[in-house]
This record gives structure tokens, sequence and C-alpha cells, in this order.
């Protein structure tokens, strides 16, 4: 199991004296751009960061056509192997939310992480297990949270099915408590 540190500094991972695995928001990396290459140097992983606009008030007036590009141009940029989809399912729906995963791809000529949620289904886990060699599953949120917490075996379920497919599972959002 690898565990992605999010939300690093510069300067606490400059007192590091080995590479760590890190994810990191897009949303936030536009805003930081001076550690973009220090977060580059470890094993990373990218955040599409559209979660920062669900459940705020303006999310509406997100043109995620240019968001996805600039997400894309970006990832392009900087040669960025590992990449969440936009998680907008929530916001614009499942289609057009796979429409834009479909254009990032194109984009990119590379597979992004697709995030999974309860809402869409075991048929759409199963689904993803077939088309793709990494997902994720979302565990933010009041819904996606609360079935994460109080369904583990059916959580387990889901993991071990994925790894009978050879498909990595990214716990999105998870926090471990004792």
């Amino acid at each position: 199991m690898r565990v992605y540190l999010a939300g690093a500094n510069k300067e606490q991972l400059n007192t590091l004296d080995k590479k760590i695995y890190v994810l990191e928001s897009f949303a936030y990396m536009q805003k930081h751009k001076e550690s973009i290459n220090l977060l580059l140097n470890n094993n990373f992983l990218l955040d599409s960061g559209a979660f920062t606009f669900i459940g705020k008030k303006n999310k509406d007036l997100i043109n995620w056509e240019e968001y996805t590009n600039s997400y894309v141009d970006f990832i392009n940029t900087h040669n960025i192997d590992l990449f969440f989809e936009l998680d907008v399912y929530s916001v614009i729906g499942n289609d057009k939310t796979e429409a834009l995963r479909n254009k990032i791809e194109q984009k990119t000529g590379k597979q992004s992480i697709p995030v999974w949620h309860i809402f869409l289904g075991i048929d759409y886990w199963k689904k993803l297990c077939e088309e793709y060699k990494y997902i994720a599953i979302g565990a933010s949120g009041k819904n996606d949270s609360k079935w994460t917490r109080t369904n583990p075996e059916q959580l387990k379920a889901l993991v071990l099915y994925a790894k009978s497919k050879g498909v990595k599972v990214h716990g999105l959002g998870y926090k471990f408590f004792k």
C-alpha cells in the first residue's frame, strides 16, 4: 500500500531526504507555481482540483471546458503520468463528466484515474474495472463518506474485485481513524 501525502508544502518537502508519494491539487498548484518542480520530483499524483468547487455558490459559473483545457495543458507541459479525471458527477452529471474524461484522455494520450462514487452503482464500478488500470473510490462528501465508513465489507469486496482484474485502487479523501 502507498500513502500519498496531500497538501505538503515546499518547506516540508525540502526537509525530506528521500522521495515520497505526493498528491496535489491542480487548483492549488496554479496558485503556487514555485513548488511545481519540487512536487514533481517525488512520486506524484495530480488531483484535478474540481472538488474545490463542489458545494460552492459559484460552481455553476465554472466553465468546465476551459478548466479541462488548462488541466490538460498542465498535464502535458509537465509530463504527468498519474492524474484524476475531473470528478464533477454531482455538478454536471455522468454523461458530461465522462465527456470531459474522454477529452482529457484524448488530448494527453494517457488514461486518467476515474473516480467512482456509490451513487454511480456497482455495474459502473465493474465497467471501470474493465476499462482502466487505476481507479479511485471517492470518500469525501456527506454521502460517500458515510457509505465508506458504514459498509466496510462492501468496500472490501469492491477492492478485491478490482484486484482480481489487475486494477489498482486509490481511496480518494479517506481519513484513517482508530
